[in-house]
């Protein structure tokens, strides 16, 4: 019924305890799925290839399997038409429906949704594969009214509110759903940060940092959290917030050179040049051939006055890039 996160612990657990563990393996793998974490879908199917399977979940594994890999002309293998669909259990009808989905083939796929009950646990699951499927193909006002039934529905599913925040094409419905999505679930780091995004859109920059700042005290240490939260002060001019953050960031991983270079920018802009200074300089003496960091290290210098040293800057440039005009073109001003 869309509760995806709330099912995590007890497959956990049942995993765990049950006696027929590839069963739950299964649903598991299809919940982790459906909730839009192929990465640990995959992991639940790594366990389930070193059990003994019947016939009939060896074929469901393989359909997962292929379609966790991207591999269509491998789903075709057991797709069948909706004609022949009378033998299928729930849960099979459910996976032909995302093989017709990841083949593109939506009209296939609605038809088989229709041979769901509204009673089957399934149901409302391939509605919103449905749903999904159309706002990523760009169809978002076909997209909202299922959203729309699946919420009145059952309106307990954050992610059913997350993609009606996502198609609305009205800012302030938006805004509503995305904060419906958040209440349900404020430890989701994706909903925690499109809703703030969401809330610097519309200028509310106060209530944007207090949802990150709110997700942030449970996971200090969450990288899109951290830079979304830099993004918004950057993009509202408060450059020593953003210039805190990047540093944060920098700090969780020193190796990250795009995030170094985003720090000195940053230092650079507040015309807090000797910190960038200090920044670059980290960042060349690990990867010394950066023409962009070295060129922002030239003009850097040329602002603390230091012209005969971002002259060799320069020069170091050029013989990285002999046809670098943005070198050329400083070193000219250097001349003049």
């Amino acid at each position: 019924v869309g509760r995806y996160d709330d099912a995590l612990e007890p497959f956990r657990s049942a995993s765990r305890q049950s006696q027929v563990p590839q069963e739950v393996l299964l649903m598991r793998a299809i919940n982790l799925l459906a909730s839009e974490r192929p990465s640990a879908a995959r992991n639940v199917l790594a366990d389930l290839t070193s059990m003994q399977l019947s016939a009939e979940t060896q074929t469901q594994v393989e359909m997962l399997d292929d379609l966790l890999n991207g591999s269509p002309s491998l789903v075709l293998r057991h797709l069948v038409s909706v004609d022949d669909q009378q033998d299928l259990t729930d849960r099979e009808t459910f996976l032909q429906l995302l093989a017709h989905l990841d083949r593109g083939d939506w009209t296939a796929a609605e038809q088989f949704s229709t041979t769901l009950d509204t009673s089957s646990s399934y149901h409302q699951a391939a509605q919103f594969q449905i749903a999904r499927w159309l706002y990523r193909e760009g169809r978002p006002d076909e997209a909202l009214p299922i959203l729309s039934r699946l919420i009145e529905q059952n309106g307990q599913s954050p992610i059913f509110w997350l993609y009606f925040a996502r198609a609305s094409t009205d800012p302030q419905i938006g805004l509503d759903a995305f904060a419906h999505a958040h209440d349900l679930l404020p430890g989701s780091g994706r909903i925690s940060i499109e809703y703030a995004e969401a809330l610097n859109n519309a200028g509310q920059v106060e209530r944007a940092t207090s949802v990150l700042f709110g997700y942030l005290d449970v996971r200090p240490s969450d990288a899109r959290a951290l830079r979304s939260l830099a993004e918004i002060f950057e993009s509202n001019a408060a450059l020593g917030r953003a210039e805190q953050i990047y540093r944060t960031l920098f700090e969780l991983n020193s190796d990250d050179i795009e995030t170094g270079r985003e720090l000195a920018d940053i230092q650079y802009r507040a015309e807090r040049f000797e910190q960038a200074l200090t920044t670059l300089d980290g960042l060349i003496e690990r990867q010394p051939s950066l023409v962009s960091t070295r060129l922002r290290r030239a003009e850097t210098l040329s602002m603390l006055g230091q012209d005969a040293e971002s002259r060799l800057e320069l020069g170091r440039v050029l013989r990285l890039d002999p046809e670098n005009e943005t070198a050329k073109a400083m070193l000219a001003r250097h001349a003049g």
